[in-house]
């Protein structure tokens, strides 16, 4: 089976479907799966695919969590942390790699005020998948970390990650945060 538009090969499971899609016929009361379309990546704009129980993300969530990828970004090109942390819910978790959990907004703007007080200068952002249940939306992405350490040489790291969003009282917040290192 082929990714619709992309020619990149899907392993076939069970009566066609990629491994780990279940077959929703079997439960009483489940109805077959919503079509996603992904924003970007090997898949490319417009590709669709199957999984059961999110929904195609509508225009206003798309376009706010995009903007907070922005301003997330943004926070760093200006070294101003109270930017990049506005972004993240009151209760929002960051899971940054081999460290503890960071829990708390306000502990989370100091987790990257150290950031950028490393070096960390530039953070850019590619979405690749973005799916939406009712008030909880998911966003699978990869990204560019460009550090310039007062006094070494800069250099860039290159990065994937996963967002848990909620869309709350003031808009889509960033609950969950996890990021790691990609070659």
């Amino acid at each position: 089976m082929m990714v619709a538009g992309s020619g990149f090969p899907v392993p076939e499971g069970p009566a066609g479907r990629p491994p780990g899609f279940p077959d929703p016929s079997f439960q009483e009361g489940v109805q077959p799966p919503d079509t996603i379309k992904y924003t970007g990546g090997p898949c490319g704009p417009g590709c669709e695919r199957r999984s059961g129980g999110w929904d195609m993300i509508d225009d206003e969530a798309r376009k706010a969590i995009d903007a907070n990828n922005g301003r997330f970004s943004e926070g760093f090109r200006k070294g101003d942390a109270s930017i990049t942390a506005s972004i993240y819910a009151g209760d929002a978790v960051v899971f940054p790699p081999d460290a503890p959990m960071v829990e708390g907004k306000g502990a989370i703007e100091e987790f990257w005020r150290a950031v950028m007080a490393s070096g960390v200068q530039e953070a850019e952002l590619t979405t690749i998948e973005l799916s939406r249940s009712g008030d909880y939306a998911h966003e699978r992405g990869t990204g560019i970390l460009r550090v310039r350490p007062p006094g070494a040489t800069p250099a860039e790291q290159k990065i994937k990650f996963v967002v848990v969003w909620k869309r709350t009282a003031d808009g889509w917040k960033n609950m969950w945060d996890i990021w790691n290192a990609s070659p």
